[in-house]
């Protein structure tokens, strides 16, 4: 994730990026690469508009847009991983809860 001031930056970086990998022979996937706005005007565009503001899963955590100031990107654990690693606990705890005695 890299995140850039412009739109014209980003995009720039973006052809660079094209070019770089294939002097180690590697591809990059055009369909995981895309540009996203963000930031306060994104956030006042969105509430006029009545839509909600992009949010994205990468590397098992959900970023967004936080409404602080200044502008920052916020993540949290995403939803999915969340509920597999609760499930793990809830199956080890299942396992474990008998196995020491009352006096333990």
């Amino acid at each position: 994730m890299v995140c850039f001031q412009s739109e014209r930056e980003a995009k720039e970086f973006g052809k660079v990026l094209d070019q770089r990998p294939g002097k180690f022979t590697l591809k990059i996937a055009k369909d995981k690469g895309r540009i996203i706005e963000s930031g306060h005007t994104v956030w006042q565009k969105a509430q006029r508009q009545v839509k909600k503001v992009v949010i994205f899963e990468f590397l098992g955590s959900t970023h967004y847009g936080c409404r602080t100031e200044p502008f920052k990107v916020g993540r949290k654990t995403a939803r999915k991983k969340f509920i597999e690693k609760m499930k793990q606990m809830n199956q080890w705890l299942t396992k474990v809860r008998n196995l020491a005695g009352l006096k333990e």
